[in-house]
């Protein structure tokens, strides 16, 4: 079994920072009906589990090892995951990352007001 890659020792807190995002973009979404939008519903139009996007919002995950025993951790979706959320919730896919991410030159997101930053 190939051994896993170690996560930055960064990650614990970005992970908090990207569900904090994602609850934040999934809150300001909102149906047709005018209510904020559920995990569940994020999920069914992500075409991700419910429990993927729970895990992400509370920054876990349920890796076990080779064994079978729960491996717990920081969530870390990857990038096909992330992108189906951001499109879901029709937003750019930046928008999920926490600004610590980005390079500075983008961290004010100049995409959002059509001005590129300076």
């Amino acid at each position: 079994m190939t051994e896993r890659r170690a996560l930055p020792a960064d990650w614990p807190a970005l992970a908090v920072k990207l569900g904090d995002r994602l609850r934040a973009a999934r809150g300001l979404f909102k149906t047709d009906d005018g209510r904020k939008l559920s995990q569940e519903q994020l999920a069914h139009l992500a075409k991700i589990s419910r429990n993927h996007i729970q895990n992400i919002e509370n920054a876990r995950n349920n890796a076990r090892d080779g064994s079978g025993n729960p491996q717990p951790g920081p969530g870390n979706p990857g990038l096909a995951t992330l992108l189906a959320i951001s499109r879901a919730l029709e937003i750019e896919l930046l928008d999920l990352l926490p600004d610590e991410l980005l390079p500075p030159a983008i961290r004010d997101r100049p995409w959002r007001t059509g001005q590129e930053a300076e």
